[in-house]
């Protein structure tokens, strides 16, 4: 059994997502804190997310993670629909090249069906957003992760 950490998990889902998205010349940022405007082709931001509690398996002692990671993929003006919709489309096949993201994890894959709004901007072209859940299945040597 190879152990695998958070952080290596997290950054190889960076990757992968980042990758995709360049391809198709769309803002990607990890940093939950910046601020961040919507465009036209959207933009999308990663957010570490819940790893939960850990299963323990005893032989060797090593712990078993599910750990969700969100993305929030936004886009404005009258086509908003259709480019979060293309921005969504890369995610299934970015993961299905390859489930263990070079080895960081176990699997990684979308587990829920992304969650859209719509957001009115005061003086601007009303936003959509959809939030999707990416599930990393991990195992590492300690209960940190």
């Amino acid at each position: 059994m190879t152990t695998q950490t958070r952080i290596g998990a997290l950054a190889a889902l960076e990757i992968a997502i980042s990758a995709a998205t360049a391809v198709a010349s769309i803002g990607f940022h990890r940093d939950p804190e910046k601020s961040v405007d919507a465009t036209h082709d959207g933009v999308v931001i990663m957010r570490d997310g819940d790893p939960g509690s850990p299963e323990y398996i005893l032989s060797p002692m090593s712990y078993s993670w599910e750990h969700q990671a969100s993305f929030e993929i936004t886009a404005s003006g009258k086509e908003r629909e259709a480019a979060v919709e293309a921005v969504i489309a890369l995610f299934e096949p970015a993961l299905a090249a390859d489930r263990t993201l070079g080895g960081a994890v176990d699997d990684a894959r979308i587990v829920l069906a992304p969650e859209i709004h719509e957001y009115p901007v005061d003086g601007a072209e009303t936003e959509r957003t959809a939030m999707l859940s990416v599930q990393l299945s991990y195992t590492t040597a300690t209960g940190a992760g």
